[in-house]
């Protein structure tokens, strides 16, 4: 049977090939191949999965899964009609993917797409069955379905195919996403008829619309034709005056009545076409009019009453910058100096049928004699990217939006306050959601936090009304997002969003990715304009969309994604150390725990970033441990903003459960320094990209380990071969190469070194020792104790001088030496690095009273390198 199938084919190709050069007159046979500009395939089994980019076509009876292909059909040559039509597809390689079951191919609705296509919104199927592929196909052959050429002669444009299975043994097909020669093909014969047909049918007369129950049944009288006519187009439209096209064709169908089935409340306008075998298609009918009407509204239901209790507050004041409150019992407010409370709320969805209507805030004075004020305050809306450990006034949440309601000033202390807010801005909002407290005055407000007890918190009150009809209808998706880049910071604005009842507000979303979904995760502000600025951002690009929401809390889909591309400005500083913080309680020594010292430092220099290069809590790095007095947090945690964390072996002691509290919050999984527990990640400073690795090699550490084969090498070798810039730097807890005598070298780094070396990375940066180095530029080593130097290596720095302790070196016989410029164990103290566009620079900053000073080298402890 193959041979025969084949040859077939050969013979219409050389058939085609020979017509092109001969004159229209003796054209007696066209042979043309379409192939398809568009396929999917949808399912009841899985209704959410889109599946327009995949390399396949499903088609099953039960459970009912069809694939659906757009063609583009020509019109017919002149002087001829259609006479044969067939649709070649091929089975996959599946073991699968062949059929005991037949499947049938039928015409379907042609307005779909490749992506968004769901089985909600799948293509209804119309028309009689149009050809059969029979049952007992087989996996990896090529199958040839005849179809029903009468019912496609007249169709021209976009049209599309349906294969609908017909039992519950699976059909799997190559689709247009597979290589050229596996791809559907619609072959089409058109043969010379005696004359040429020029003449279109008669227009079709008589056209009636009636409704029934949602439903529009269509009727009209025959056209005529000098040949013959072979089938008539459906349209339909939302304008009185509009021109049938394929845009508006619904069904085509062979007799004279039609039922558009469960049509939406509105006024729908219908016109009729009829077309004779040579594709030659009348004028549209005069216009039907079918009013589809709303089925009459349920019952209001009662009003809902909704009480939120904050999940996380603090407050932050100018004239204490470092203070971290998020653990006080109580909430500040001034107008002078600047003191304001933020609290979180989870705001949920409105109830079905439901709009909010009335919204309070609930809050009351504490007890001591100052709490009272004799001036108003304010609720406003904040940007909710912070948390209750970390947020100080350098980094404390941006206001955003109008006043939402006023707290009159005259409170006195020990009494509750409900403050009215407007309701409608916050109508549509859901998730996570931050409110400001703002004073206006130099009288202080004292209000009880969700640290007191639970009759004395925070709590947002919510009264959601029926309305007259359940509001189901999403808002129009944003058009025209476009984005601007200032200095730094990211303009973006957009056209307006129509919605059926009203449009409340718009979501603005951000990313990293360019083809990211909008989700509570990547919203960073809520507002009701149509412009948002994104200030100040780091240098990269960042991708954004923006949704609608309407007030009963439907939210659009994300618009088109605008791209903003921020470059780097002056040289981006970078300041990085490991091995940091004693823990709570732990004596200072001249050699020990000088840990503060090392923050004020960094602190001092204000860098762009801060690389915490591991170990960053001793002994076991727990949440309490983090929050120690004089532990990390007291000392690094002002650097929180722009820290970039690494795991360290430390963190491992206590199962790295407190190094993500720490840094995402009790129980978040994920967040930008990798997800739990394994917490490797890629960014980028300045023009710089930089990726942070886990060097927990070993049993019990970063999943998979670190070989060739592990989850974190096929990463990374993703992220090198993606790499955008000239210059890359990698950081980790765990040196490949050291002389410090605790620790030593580590070569189960090697597959990762020997990728990065391969790759052109210009910078390794490592801890572990607590010891500080600098080696030449070493290549791809394996796993051997001599490291192999090279110009285009990477050179790799040590800096373990976080302040916890100091440990010795090796002998100064130590063969690595000769890889090396300089080291040393005198001094607590960071590296400093300056990241340009394609060179840096380097310097280790001792503490006060302390000098770097050479352990057997004889180099600087400073210098400067280009990139490779």
């Amino acid at each position: 049977m193959k041979f025969p199938r084949t040859l077939s084919v050969v013979c219409l190709a050389v058939a085609a090939t020979l017509l092109v050069g001969l004159p229209p007159s003796h054209a007696a046979v066209t042979v043309v191949a379409v192939v398809d500009v568009a396929d999917t395939y949808t399912g009841s089994s899985a209704p959410l999965s889109e599946n327009g980019l995949s390399a396949s076509l499903a088609v099953y009876g039960t459970p009912d899964t069809t694939s659906v292909l757009r063609f583009v059909l020509p019109a017919a040559p002149a002087g001829q009609v259609l006479t044969e039509a067939s649709l070649r597809v091929r089975t996959t390689t599946i073991t699968s993917a062949g059929s005991a079951n037949a499947a049938q191919v039928r015409l379907a609705s042609d307005g779909w797409a490749e992506t968004g296509t769901f089985y909600a919104n799948r293509p209804t199927l119309s028309g009689p069955v149009l050809g059969t592929l029979p049952g007992g196909t087989l996996r990896s052959e090529s199958y040839d379905i005849a179809l029903t050429a009468s019912a496609l002669a007249g169709v021209t444009g976009s049209t599309t195919l349906a294969i609908v299975g017909t039992g519950s043994d699976s059909l799997w097909l190559w689709s247009r996403q597979a290589s050229a020669s596996l791809r559907p093909v619609l072959n089409l014969t058109y043969s010379s008829v005696a004359s040429p047909d020029v003449t279109a049918p008669t227009v079709p007369a008589g056209l009636g619309a009636t409704v029934t129950d949602g439903s529009v049944g269509l009727a009209w009288q025959a056209s005529t034709d000098d040949v013959g006519v072979v089938g008539y187009g459906v349209h339909r439209s939302e304008s009185a005056g509009f021109v049938p096209d394929v845009s508006t064709r619904i069904a085509t169908v062979t007799g004279l009545r039609y039922t558009d089935a469960a049509r939406p409340a509105g006024t729908w306008y219908y016109r009729v076409t009829a077309a004779d075998a040579a594709g030659n298609t009348s004028a549209g009918s005069a216009t039907a009019t079918a009013v589809v009407q709303a089925p009459p509204p349920p019952p209001p239901a009662p009003a809902t009453q909704v009480a939120v209790v904050d999940v996380a507050d603090t407050y932050t004041g100018s004239s204490a910058p470092l203070s971290e409150n998020g653990l006080s019992a109580s909430l500040a407010v001034y107008g002078t100096p600047d003191t304001t409370s933020v609290l979180r709320f989870v705001l949920p969805a409105a109830p079905a049928g439901q709009v909010l209507t009335e919204a309070s805030l609930r809050v009351r004075t504490t007890t001591i004699t100052s709490a009272g004020s004799a001036n108003a305050a304010q609720v406003r809306l904040a940007s909710d990217g912070w948390a209750e450990t970390g947020t100080f006034y350098a980094n404390r949440p941006t206001l955003s939006g109008p006043v939402l309601g006023t707290l009159p000033g005259g409170t006195l202390r020990s009494e509750s306050y409900d403050i009215a807010l407007t309701a409608s801005a916050l109508a549509g909002v859901t998730g996570s959601t931050t409110l400001a407290i703002v004073g206006t005055g130099s009288d202080s407000l004292w209000l009880w936090s969700r640290q007191a007890s639970a009759s004395l918190r925070p709590v947002l009150n919510l009264t959601y009304s029926s309305v007259a009809s359940p509001d189901v209808t999403a808002p129009t998706v944003p058009a025209g997002l476009g984005a601007t880049v200032t200095d730094g910071s990211v303009g973006l604005a957009w056209q307006a969003s129509t919605d059926d009842v009203g449009v409340v507000g718009y979501g603005v979303h951000r990313s990293e990715s360019a083809g990211f979904v909008p989700d509570v995760s990547t919203r960073i502000a809520t507002v009701t304009g149509l412009r948002y600025t994104d200030a100040a951002r780091p240098a990269g690009t960042w991708y954004y969309r923006v949704t609608a929401a309407d007030a009963a809390g439907n939210t659009s889909a994300g618009s088109a994604t605008a791209t903003a591309v921020v470059t780097a400005g002056a040289a981006a500083t970078v300041m990085a150390v490991g091995d940091l913080a004693c823990a709570s309680g732990t004596a200072t020594s001249s050699v020990a725990c000088r840990h503060g010292e090392v923050a004020g430092l960094i602190t001092a220099a204000a860098p762009d970033r801060f690389i915490a290069l591991g170990d960053l809590q001793y002994q076991e790095a727990t949440l309490s441990q983090f929050l120690g007095a004089g532990a990390y947090n007291d000392t690094f945690g002002p650097l929180k903003p722009i820290t970039l964390p690494a795991l360290g072996n430390h963190e491992y002691y206590g199962g790295t459960t407190g190094y993500f509290d720490y840094f995402y919050g009790t129980g978040v999984a994920f967040g930008p320094y990798g997800s739990r527990p394994d917490g490797y990640y890629a960014t980028s400073i300045g023009s710089w990209t930089v990726i942070v690795l886990n060097t927990e090699c070993d049993a019990g550490g970063v999943t998979g380990g670190c070989g060739a084969d592990s989850p974190q090498y096929v990463w990374l070798q993703n992220q090198l071969t993606a790499a955008p810039t000239q210059c890359t730097l990698v950081a980790g807890h765990r040196p490949r190469w050291s002389t410090g005598s605790n620790h030593g070298s580590y070569p189960a780094l090697s597959p990762l070194w020997d990728l990065m070396a391969t790759n052109g990375v210009d910078v390794y940066l490592g801890a572990h020792n607590h010891v500080s180095e600098i080696f030449k530029p070493i290549g791809v080593s394996g796993a051997g104790a001599t490291p192999s130097q090279s110009p285009t290596g990477i050179r790799s720095f040590t800096a373990g001088g976080g302040g916890v302790n100091q440990q010795p070196l090796s002998a100064n016989t130590d063969p690595l030496l000769s890889a090396m410029e300089a080291r040393s164990r005198a001094a607590f103290g960071p590296l400093q690095l300056t990241l340009n566009a394609d060179s840096y620079s380097w310097q280790f900053l001792p503490i006060s009273g302390m000098t770097f000073t050479n352990d057997g080298t004889t180099g600087a402890f400073s210098g400067t390198d280009s990139c490779h």
